[in-house]
Parts: structure tokens; sequence; C-alpha cells
């Protein structure tokens, strides 16, 4: 649906110091990490797709960014990444949403070559 906002569910094996429950990462040691989530988007018409991080069920200021899809042959990398600080037993959610009905996250399978997923995300402690 347009401009309603959608939670990425996370798949494959979080590294030791997460935990992964559908959408929510959840971090187990308190400290400052670098997050990045990088997300294949494009669809079957134009408009926007937005891409953020939420942290405890709360929008995190600032941490949005905005893909103009101008047609349906087009797909670009949308990146949303930065520092934050955890407690532990934070919850991470990345979130999306679109312009108009059509739009978001995609993955796709190319013939003999690896699976172009829709989400890459990483998080790790800065030391």
């Amino acid at each position: 649906a347009a401009n309603k906002p959608a939670a990425v569910t996370m798949g494959g094996d979080p590294t030791p110091g997460f935990s992964v429950a559908g959408s929510k990462v959840t971090i187990k040691a308190a400290g400052d990490y670098f997050v990045i989530a990088a997300a294949q988007v494009g669809g079957s018409t134009t408009g926007n797709v937005y891409l953020w991080t939420r942290v405890n069920g709360k929008d995190v200021p600032d941490s949005n960014s905005i893909q103009y899809i101008p047609s349906k042959q087009f797909t670009a990398v949308l990146v949303s990444q930065g520092e934050m600080t955890f407690k532990a037993g934070d919850v991470l959610e990345v979130m999306y949403s679109a312009s108009a009905p059509g739009l978001g996250l995609i993955a796709t399978k190319p013939p003999g070559i690896p699976t172009v997923p829709s989400m890459i995300f990483t998080a790790y402690k800065l030391d």
C-alpha cells in the first residue's frame, strides 16, 4: 500500500552478539555499532521508495533515505546507514515505504550467477 511503513523480514544466520526473529534484530551487548541496510528497490510503476531504521518501536531521526524509481526497468540499491548506540536488549528494525503500490524491495535470481537479495544487512560493534 502507498505510504504505509513495513518492516523488512530478515533471513540468514546472525553472527554472535545478535538474535533475529522476523524483522526484529536484538542487540545482545551494549555499545556503539555501525549499521548498514542496503535494499534492492524497484517495481512495476514510478515513484519513491524510502528506507530507515527503527529502534524499540520508534523511528530513528534522520535515518531515512529515498530513491526515485523512474520506470519498471529501473532498479537501484538504497542505503540507510550510520553509527548507533545500543543498550543490551535493544531491538532494531529496518523499515521501508513506497509512494505507490507496486514499488518496494525486490529480489531476483539471474541465471548462472548468485541471487540478488532484497536486503543486505550488516551491523558490527565498534571497539
